[in-house]
């Protein structure tokens, strides 16, 4: 994997970087931070993998204004500083998600300030196979919707729409855990249709003959696993 340097990002990104509404990463290196740097109309999400050093971890959210981590990731004794330490950042939305203990959240509200934790319980699995790429369903159903309501950045986020969105996406990271590995919704037709219809559009998996997306990633070689 090549992580995109500065020179990266001026040559390929200096327009495409306009229109986007959505800069996803879950590591840093000096080219993510330019691309964070020059997403100005859009949302910057930012997934770290861990929690190394309290200092490196907030100095890493300069640019990020949605944070989602898993709580095993990130120490107790950072979490109970995280919101006030974050006050006055670019921080609009944190997501901390909990394993079977479901997950909690903290918005911006429109006095400028972190709301308190909301806990969001789990939703209960009918048929457990495989819990893999829940965590990642749960960040796309959720961005989904999120997207739709605010597609430019903005301030001031709404609690009662947060929750709708992110109870909705629980409910689609459960559905996923009926089969195996985190693609394994898009090889079933069943599933394909519940999916369809608890969004609200049809859903298909990616084909394109040209690109040949079967046989793995283009960029980095590797074969998809699903």
């Amino acid at each position: 994997m090549i992580l995109p340097d500065r020179a990266h990002v001026k040559d390929s990104l200096a327009v495409h970087i306009r229109r986007a509404n959505i800069f996803y990463y879950d590591r840093i290196s000096p080219g993510i931070r330019e691309i964070a740097e020059r997403n100005q109309n859009g949302w910057n999400f930012y997934e770290p993998n861990a929690c190394r050093s309290y200092r490196v971890f907030l100095d890493s959210l300069r640019k990020a204004n949605i944070l989602k981590f898993s709580q095993s990731r990130v120490p107790q004794a950072y979490m109970e500083r995280l919101t006030d330490d974050l006050r006055s950042s670019e921080v609009q939305l944190i997501i901390v998600t909990m394993g079977a203990s479901g997950f909690r959240f903290s918005f911006r509200k429109a006095d400028d300030l972190l709301s308190k934790w909301i806990e969001v319980p789990p939703k209960r699995v009918e048929n457990m196979v495989d819990d893999s790429g829940a965590g990642d369903w749960l960040t796309a159903v959720f961005l989904h919707y999120f997207l739709e309501r605010y597609p430019v950045y903005s301030d001031g986020l709404d609690k009662e729409a947060l929750l709708e969105m992110l109870n909705a996406a629980k409910e689609i990271a459960a559905l996923k855990c009926s089969f195996i590995g985190a693609q394994g919704i898009f090889q079933d037709q069943d599933g394909l249709e519940m999916l369809s219809r608890r969004l609200g559009v049809p859903v298909a998996p990616v084909s394109d003959a040209v690109l040949d997306w079967g046989e793995g990633c283009l960029c980095c070689g590797r074969r998809s696993i699903g």
